[in-house]
């Protein structure tokens, strides 16, 4: 019932702490670093208090705002003990009563600003998340140089792939 950059972002955070240090090179955090950076390079990346409200039922491609909320949360948890002053708000609002029988459940947008409110009162206003995870977010260092996975970088070795009868192009 959280919002997306909430209950999506931990749950991607969480997939990739239990992978261990395998999980730190997966293709997925690649994929979603190439969307992320993307995003800052064509001036899509979603600023923050976007995020703080996006509802994915409304993006054409859920997968761009899913891997922005994977690197937002994952830029979260670089700070633990906030980390934790954030859980803690967000436990302290209680769970949203359930939808009636038959009816859509919209507790993850309706619960969107309360856990807004949480996140500014654990990281402080929300411009200066927007800089500081911006700034973390453009460092990241996909394996992969595209972010179809056609081409990675193997110590000094480039391997290419492509689909049967196709042409890698590097």
């Amino acid at each position: 019932w959280g919002p997306a950059w909430y209950a999506e972002g931990r749950a991607e955070h969480g997939a990739e702490q239990a992978a261990g240090p395998a999980g730190e090179a997966s293709f997925l955090r690649d994929d979603a670093d190439h969307a992320v950076l993307d995003g800052i390079r064509t001036g899509r990346l979603l600023n923050v208090d976007r995020l703080l409200h996006a509802d994915p039922a409304t993006f054409q491609r859920r997968s761009a705002l899913y891997a922005q909320c994977r690197s937002f949360y994952r830029f979260l948890a670089a700070d633990p003990v906030k980390l934790a002053v954030l859980h803690d708000a967000v436990r302290s609002l209680g769970e949203p009563p359930a939808p009636r029988d038959g009816a859509v459940d919209r507790r993850g947008g309706k619960f969107a600003s309360p856990c807004a409110w949480a996140l500014v009162q654990a990281y402080g206003p929300s411009e200066g998340l927007e800089r500081a995870w911006r700034e973390a977010a453009s460092k990241a260092t996909p394996r992969w140089l595209e972010p179809i996975r056609s081409a990675q970088r193997v110590g000094e070795t480039i391997v290419c792939a492509a689909f049967p009868e196709s042409n890698a192009m590097l």
